[in-house]
């Protein structure tokens, strides 16, 4: 597995990025057993941990957001299973949400849980969303894309004026991500 994403090695030792079409099929085979996994009282392991830990902390910046902001129309790129707009759509009674994934299952899981009619779903790439939004979200995306700094880019470009972006990254130093390595490593 590469960073956050992933990918290939090559002969000659380098990785390449997986195109989108692989890493569509790659969450469409995980889609039925990612909702258990993270709906989880218990933590299995500390990474499932650290995924809801970043959950949390995303939910809370936008309600901090939406306090100021009410109608706050929100954009997850690579939504999964729409757990962030689920639970923030929950807690706020004024906000607008449009997921999009590139894995036909895991949207489909993301329409059957949430049947807000604030919330959209849509299985496509983010370069095929047009519009601004008050808040674009895109939690452990941008290490899938081929193309990194293009695609925050982009985003960003999605952002409307005032309005935030809010990213995260894989951490090749997290003290969570090597005890999941080593674990990995020792099966």
């Amino acid at each position: 597995m590469g960073e956050g994403g992933l990918s290939r090695r090559l002969p000659s030792g380098s990785t390449k990025m997986i195109d989108q079409l692989e890493i569509a099929r790659h969450f469409d085979r995980r889609a039925a057993s990612y909702a258990e996994k993270y709906n989880a009282l218990e933590m299995r392991h500390l990474y499932e941990f650290e995924k809801l830990q970043r959950l949390e902390w995303t939910l809370q910046w936008l309600e901090s957001f939406a306090a100021q902001h009410p109608a706050t129309r929100l954009l997850d790129v690579g939504c999964g299973q729409g757990q962030l707009i689920r639970r923030f759509l929950k807690r706020q009674t004024d906000c607008q949400a449009l997921g999009i994934d590139l894995s036909t299952a895991m949207i489909q899981h993301a329409q059957k849980e949430c049947r807000d009619l604030r919330a959209r779903w849509q299985v496509c790439p983010a370069s095929e969303v047009s519009g601004a939004y008050d808040v674009v979200t895109s939690l452990g995306v941008v290490g899938y894309q081929e193309d990194q700094l293009e695609f925050v880019r982009l985003l960003a470009d999605r952002v409307a004026p005032g309005g935030w972006l809010v990213l995260s990254f894989g951490n090749r130093r997290s003290l969570l991500r090597k005890a999941r390595q080593s674990a990995q490593s020792v099966r």
